[in-house]
């Protein structure tokens, strides 16, 4: 019994730790079209790629790098309630005008060789599944082969 008891205070004590530990954590996105180095203290360093998001402490969110992408608006602090990290860019690329059921009786219309941002739940559905086998649309990703912006360290 008293052993169960002292696992369960462990427990409860590693589940506060570990709330504490990323309380002080923000997001942030890179709105540039190229890859970002980023340094920290302690020599770490963020590769952050275009359109992606990482988690960072507060603290390194106040150095002067972070800071001064934010301010060339390279990167901007987003809420984890910001869907925009879960959506993926498709493209038409069959010659026809495409519509998309989705759950809840909504549709995307689709033009010939137009893009669109879709949720990736919505990349998951049947009908996008299938479309994207047929080959009538695609997945538009960032080019991988970006060269880095190297930032100065504080």
């Amino acid at each position: 019994m008293i052993r169960k008891t002292l696992f369960c205070f462990a427990m409860v004590l590693v589940g506060v730790f570990m709330l504490s530990a990323f309380a002080d954590a923000v997001m942030i996105k890179n709105m540039s079209d190229q890859r970002l180095l980023i340094p920290f203290p302690g020599n770490k360093t963020l590769d952050l790629v275009p359109g992606a998001t990482a988690d960072i402490t507060d603290a390194e969110l106040a150095t002067p790098p972070v800071q001064n992408l934010i301010r060339n608006g390279k990167i901007k602090v987003v809420s984890p309630q910001d869907k925009s990290s879960n959506r993926v860019m498709i493209k038409n690329v069959s010659g026809q005008r495409l519509l998309i059921p989705f759950p809840g009786n909504n549709r995307l219309d689709l033009a010939p060789g137009a893009t669109a941002s879709i949720t990736n739940s919505e990349l998951s559905t049947p009908p996008v599944q299938n479309l994207i086998r047929n080959g009538k649309i695609k997945v538009v990703r960032p080019r991988p082969n970006l060269k880095p912006i190297k930032v100065p360290p504080p």
